[in-house]
C-alpha cells in the first residue's frame, strides 16, 4: 500500500503517499484525504506515461521566467529589438501579473490584462506586450513550467478604426516616384542620399538598417551584384552608429543588382566621394531615426502615410504579382522560411487576385463548352 495514515500533534489525520513507478520513487505527504493522495499519484503516472517524465510545478513568477529567457537569448537580438522589449517589459512590470506564479496565470487573467491595455493604448503597444507574453509562455512550456499556452487564444480589440489597425503596407510606383521627387527637389546632398536609400529599399527590399549600412565595396558593377552583410544600429547613447550582425543567418546574401538601381548607383558614386553609400555631407552614416523625422514632414506635405518598411512589402508583392517563383522570392527577400514570405510580405488586394484568376482560367478554358442561346416562351 503506497498510502499511509499519519496523526499530527494537534490530532488531525493526514495521508502520505510514497510509491515506485518505472524505477523512480515519488513521495509527498500531508494530504487531507486518501482521495487527494490517490489523485496525486494518478497525475504523476499519467504525466510519465504521456511525457516520459514528471516535473514539479514551478514557483517562478512571470517576470522571473522572462528574465531566465532574456539571459539565455539576449545575445541573439539586435540593440533596437532589445530596447523595444525593454519598453514592453517595463510596462508589464507595473501590472500585478508580473509577480504572479506562471502556473497560476490562465487565459482569463491574460485576456483581462489585454482588455485593460487595449482601452488605453493603440494596437502597436498591445502587440508589443503580446510578443513578450508569447515569449514567456513558450519558454515556460518548453521547460515544463506550464502545460498549456494561453496566449494563442488572446484577442486584442482596440478603439482604433479598422483602417488604422491595418495600415496600407505597399505603395504604387506613382507614390514611390512622388516620394523620390520630393527629396530630389531639396537639391541637397542629404536629400539625394535619402533618395538613394529609398531606391535601395524599393529595388532590393532591404530593411532600413541594412540599406544604411551599405558601402561601395558591397556593390559589384562587373558581376551586377549587391551584398548584404551588416546592418546599422545606434549605440547606447543613440548618437554614434555601429555596424552589427544581421537579423538572421539568411539575411547575409549576395544578390543580383536590378538594372534601374545599378544605373542610379553609378551616377551617385560619381557625386558621392565617400565609401558609405547613404551618408550625410561629411560622409557619416545616416541615423535612421533622423530619417523618420524627414518622412513625417514629407507625409504631412504630400498627404501620405509612408514608412520605409513599406518598400520591403512592396518589393515582395511586386515579385509575387509578376510571377516570380515563391522560392526565388524567399531567397531574394532573404527570409528564413517561405511562410514569412507568404504570410507577412505579400499584400495582394482583391483586384490583383481577380485578375490573376482571370488570367489563369481565360487561357486554359478557351475550349470549355458554352451554354446554347435559349429562347424561353
Amino acid at each position: 500500500m503506497s498510502i499511509t495514515e499519519r496523526k499530527l500533534k494537534n490530532g488531525r489525520i493526514v495521508y502520505d503517499n510514497a510509491f515506485m513507478y518505472k524505477n523512480m520513487r515519488y513521495k509527498k505527504g500531508g494530504f487531507r484525504t486518501k482521495k487527494e493522495a490517490y489523485s496525486w499519484e494518478a497525475l504523476i503516472r499519467s504525466e510519465i506515461d504521456k511525457h516520459g517524465l514528471y516535473r514539479k510545478p514551478s514557483n517562478k513568477t512571470f517576470i522571473e521566467v522572462w528574465e531566465d529567457y532574456y539571459e539565455l537569448n539576449k545575445q541573439k537580438y539586435a540593440p533596437a529589438t532589445l530596447n523595444a522589449y525593454a519598453v514592453a517589459v517595463n510596462r508589464i512590470k507595473n501590472h500585478p501579473i508580473a509577480d504572479m506564479k506562471i502556473i497560476d496565470i490562465d487565459y482569463s487573467i491574460v485576456q483581462g490584462y489585454f482588455n485593460v491595455l487595449s482601452r488605453n493604448h493603440k494596437m502597436g503597444v498591445c502587440r508589443a506586450d503580446k510578443k513578450i507574453f508569447a515569449i514567456v509562455f513558450k519558454h515556460a512550456l518548453r521547460n515544463g513550467y506550464i502545460k498549456n499556452n494561453p496566449i494563442q487564444y488572446i484577442e486584442i480589440i482596440t478603439k482604433e478604426k479598422p483602417q488604422e489597425q491595418n495600415k496600407k503596407q505597399v505603395i504604387s510606383i506613382d507614390e514611390f516616384n512622388l516620394i523620390c521627387q520630393y527629396f530630389l527637389d531639396k537639391k541637397t546632398f542629404l536629400g539625394e542620399s535619402i533618395y538613394i536609400a529609398l531606391n535601395i529599399g524599393y529595388y532590393t527590399g532591404a530593411r532600413i538598417s541594412e540599406a544604411l549600412a551599405l558601402d561601395k565595396s558591397n556593390i559589384n558593377f562587373d558581376d551586377h551584384t549587391i551584398t548584404f552583410k551588416n546592418r546599422l544600429e545606434a549605440t547606447e547613447g543613440k548618437e554614434a552608429m555601429t555596424l552589427s550582425k544581421m537579423k538572421t543567418n539568411s539575411s547575409y546574401a549576395t544578390l543580383p543588382l536590378a538594372k534601374p538601381l545599378e544605373d542610379i548607383l553609378k551616377e551617385w558614386f560619381k557625386k558621392n566621394p565617400y565609401d558609405v553609400i547613404c551618408c550625410d555631407i561629411e560622409g557619416q552614416y545616416l541615423y535612421y531615426r533622423n530619417l523618420y523625422s524627414h518622412f513625417r514632414r514629407m507625409n504631412a506635405e504630400l498627404d501620405l502615410n509612408f514608412h520605409y518598411h513599406m518598400l520591403r512589402h512592396t518589393y515582395a508583392s511586386n515579385l509575387i504579382n509578376h510571377g516570380v517563383n515563391i522560392n526565388m522570392a524567399k531567397n531574394l527577400l532573404r527570409h528564413a522560411t517561405i511562410s514569412t514570405t507568404l504570410d507577412i510580405y505579400t499584400h495582394s488586394n482583391n483586384e490583383d487576385i481577380r485578375q490573376a484568376l482571370n488570367c489563369v482560367f481565360n487561357s486554359i478554358n478557351e475550349n470549355t463548352p458554352k451554354l446554347h442561346n435559349l429562347t424561353v416562351n
